[in-house]
């Protein structure tokens, strides 16, 4: 999704005034529900690129993390 938001951006937002190069201009431009429209139109004529999902897969699930011991806060251990 944040690619297809990335093309559009470049397709559609300002290039001259760099007061108005922000997301927010395109979207009041054409009106929030034409911007979804055409993001999702882009979206879906993007090819697959698998390559940036590989960082996920590096993530350790929640179930993998280490258990962390208890802390002691001005002397008294909380359980």
């Amino acid at each position: 999704m944040a690619r297809a938001l990335g093309r559009v951006f470049a397709k559609l937002g300002e290039k001259k005034n760099r007061q108005k190069a922000r997301l927010k201009f395109v979207v009041a431009k054409l009106g929030i529900e034409e911007f979804k429209r055409v993001v999702e139109e882009e979206r879906r004529t993007m090819p697959e690129d698998p390559s940036w999902r590989k960082y996920f897969d590096a993530i350790p699930r929640y179930e993998e993390l280490p258990k962390l011991e208890a802390v002691q806060l001005n002397g008294a251990q909380r359980p």
